[in-house]
């Protein structure tokens, strides 16, 4: 399952849009993000926000932010309740959907199925789709998030122990 999606972000020309309840990558594909963000590739995720039923999945997410702001991603955090869409669309065409969460449960414990579709129509449909929910997302701001209370800094660096349960 790693795979499949780390070949498919690597594979990204021009866009990725990433929804998913639980965002815990592991080195390559935390790395793949970052590469292509830097390259030129526009790379936005819509994560949960406070509305969660795994607090200490979300600090080891947010551990990430800071990584991933730099590289040039755009992260919003879903709003209104808990968000548990779980699809990546890769430059308009290619598209995966299924139950893999981007965390270590679902590359290593869990049998999860997922299919990947390259259909334009489809992930036209997914992107926009996307683009509703993050219309009811918070876009972190990297100033701010920069700025941040010491204690969620914390929290989130002691998230780390969680990693491999979340």
């Amino acid at each position: 399952m790693a795979y499949f999606y780390l070949t498919a972000v690597m594979a990204a020309r021009e866009r990725i849009a990433i929804a998913t309840p639980y965002f815990i990558p592991d080195g390559p594909l935390l790395r793949a993000i970052q590469v292509r963000a830097r390259a030129g590739v526009s790379v936005r995720l819509l994560l949960p926000g406070p509305e969660t039923d795994n607090p200490w999945g979300r600090l080891s997410t947010q551990r990430h932010y800071e990584s991933l702001m730099d590289a040039g991603v755009e992260i919003h955090e879903y709003q209104p309740t808990f968000l548990h869409s779980k699809f990546l669309v890769i430059d308009g065409a290619w598209s995966i959907v299924g139950s893999p969460n981007l965390n270590s449960r679902s590359r290593q414990l869990d049998e999860e199925n997922a299919f990947g579709i390259l259909d334009r129509a489809f992930a036209k449909r997914l992107e926009a789709s996307f683009a509703a929910d993050l219309a009811h997302g918070k876009r972190i701001d990297r100033g701010e998030w920069r700025r941040r209370n010491p204690l969620a800094r914390l929290l989130q660096w002691l998230a780390i122990i969680t990693d491999q349960q979340s």
